[in-house]
Protein backbone atom coordinates (compact mmCIF):
# COMPACT_ATOMS: atom_id res chain seq x y z
CA UNK A 1 0.00 0.00 0.00
CA UNK A 2 2.90 2.40 0.82
CA UNK A 3 4.33 1.76 -2.69
CA UNK A 4 0.83 2.43 -4.11
CA UNK A 5 0.46 6.05 -2.20
CA UNK A 6 4.15 7.17 -2.44
CA UNK A 7 4.61 5.82 -6.28
CA UNK A 8 7.76 4.25 -5.72
CA UNK A 9 9.51 1.10 -4.08
CA UNK A 10 10.23 0.89 -0.61
CA UNK A 11 13.68 0.95 0.39
CA UNK A 12 14.28 -1.41 3.30
CA UNK A 13 17.71 -1.18 4.77
CA UNK A 14 19.62 -4.13 5.49
CA UNK A 15 18.65 -6.69 8.59
CA UNK A 16 20.17 -5.09 11.89
CA UNK A 17 19.63 -7.89 14.07
CA UNK A 18 20.27 -11.55 13.41
CA UNK A 19 17.12 -13.49 15.36
CA UNK A 20 13.40 -12.37 16.11
CA UNK A 21 13.57 -10.16 19.56
CA UNK A 22 12.07 -11.70 22.59
CA UNK A 23 10.84 -9.72 25.55
CA UNK A 24 9.12 -10.18 28.87
CA UNK A 25 6.30 -7.70 29.44
CA UNK A 26 5.93 -8.68 33.12
CA UNK A 27 9.74 -8.08 33.67
CA UNK A 28 8.93 -4.41 33.20
CA UNK A 29 7.84 -2.02 35.65
CA UNK A 30 4.83 -0.01 35.42
CA UNK A 31 5.40 3.82 35.42
CA UNK A 32 2.93 6.34 36.77
CA UNK A 33 1.95 8.66 34.00
CA UNK A 34 2.80 12.78 35.20
CA UNK A 35 -0.24 14.29 35.20
CA UNK A 36 -2.90 11.63 34.06
CA UNK A 37 -3.97 10.04 37.43
CA UNK A 38 -4.72 6.34 37.21
CA UNK A 39 -2.35 5.86 33.49
CA UNK A 40 0.84 4.19 34.12
CA UNK A 41 3.18 3.00 31.01
CA UNK A 42 6.06 0.45 30.33
CA UNK A 43 7.71 1.07 27.59
CA UNK A 44 8.69 -2.05 25.83
CA UNK A 45 10.63 -1.01 23.10
CA UNK A 46 12.05 2.08 21.13
CA UNK A 47 13.68 0.75 17.42
CA UNK A 48 15.66 2.61 15.00
CA UNK A 49 16.01 6.10 13.68
CA UNK A 50 11.91 5.86 12.48
CA UNK A 51 10.97 5.76 15.91
CA UNK A 52 8.95 2.58 16.00
CA UNK A 53 8.22 2.05 19.84
CA UNK A 54 6.25 -0.43 21.88
CA UNK A 55 4.20 0.30 24.90
CA UNK A 56 2.03 -0.78 27.36
CA UNK A 57 -0.98 1.02 28.97
CA UNK A 58 -3.01 0.58 32.23
CA UNK A 59 -5.58 2.74 32.90
CA UNK A 60 -7.74 2.48 36.18
CA UNK A 61 -11.65 3.28 36.53
CA UNK A 62 -12.28 7.30 35.62
CA UNK A 63 -8.75 7.68 33.95
CA UNK A 64 -8.38 9.42 31.01
CA UNK A 65 -4.67 8.92 28.83
CA UNK A 66 -4.22 11.32 26.25
CA UNK A 67 -0.59 10.33 23.82
CA UNK A 68 0.66 13.14 22.52
CA UNK A 69 0.39 14.17 18.82
CA UNK A 70 3.50 12.77 17.27
CA UNK A 71 5.03 12.15 13.65
CA UNK A 72 3.88 8.88 12.83
CA UNK A 73 0.70 6.94 13.60
CA UNK A 74 0.27 4.73 16.52
CA UNK A 75 -2.26 1.95 16.62
CA UNK A 76 -3.78 1.34 20.25
CA UNK A 77 -4.98 -2.14 20.98
CA UNK A 78 -7.35 -3.29 23.88
CA UNK A 79 -5.47 -6.21 25.82
CA UNK A 80 -7.72 -6.18 28.44
CA UNK A 81 -10.88 -4.32 29.32
CA UNK A 82 -12.80 -1.69 27.36
CA UNK A 83 -11.77 1.90 26.27
CA UNK A 84 -13.65 4.88 25.00
CA UNK A 85 -11.19 6.84 22.71
CA UNK A 86 -13.02 10.38 21.84
CA UNK A 87 -16.43 9.30 20.94
CA UNK A 88 -15.72 5.66 19.81
CA UNK A 89 -16.39 2.81 22.41
CA UNK A 90 -13.54 0.34 21.81
CA UNK A 91 -13.67 -3.06 23.36
CA UNK A 92 -11.73 -5.93 24.00
CA UNK A 93 -8.85 -7.00 21.11
CA UNK A 94 -10.87 -3.49 19.21
CA UNK A 95 -8.40 -0.95 17.96
CA UNK A 96 -7.66 2.68 17.49
CA UNK A 97 -5.59 4.18 14.66
CA UNK A 98 -4.22 8.14 16.19
CA UNK A 99 -2.95 9.67 13.19
CA UNK A 100 0.24 12.04 12.73
CA UNK A 101 -0.53 15.43 14.25
CA UNK A 102 -3.83 13.74 16.16
CA UNK A 103 -5.07 14.34 19.45
CA UNK A 104 -6.74 11.23 20.96
CA UNK A 105 -8.44 10.91 24.28
CA UNK A 106 -9.13 7.97 26.08
CA UNK A 107 -11.20 7.19 28.77
CA UNK A 108 -11.57 3.94 30.77
CA UNK A 109 -14.98 2.84 32.94
CA UNK A 110 -13.17 -0.42 34.23
CA UNK A 111 -9.18 -1.06 34.45
CA UNK A 112 -8.23 -1.28 30.78
CA UNK A 113 -4.99 -2.51 29.52
CA UNK A 114 -3.63 -1.21 25.94
CA UNK A 115 -0.57 -2.04 23.73
CA UNK A 116 0.41 1.35 21.62
CA UNK A 117 2.45 0.94 18.50
CA UNK A 118 4.01 3.92 17.54
CA UNK A 119 4.31 3.24 13.63
CA UNK A 120 7.83 4.39 11.96
CA UNK A 121 7.47 7.67 9.85
CA UNK A 122 8.84 7.11 6.57
CA UNK A 123 9.49 11.09 5.54
CA UNK A 124 11.83 10.38 2.52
Amino acid sequence: MWEHVHGRPIAYPPPRFEEPILMWPAHCPWVPSRGEPGVATKLLGIFSERGLDLRAVRLEPGAVYQPPPGPGARLLLVLAGAVRCDAEEIGLHGAACQTAGERVCVSATATAELLVVGLPVFTD
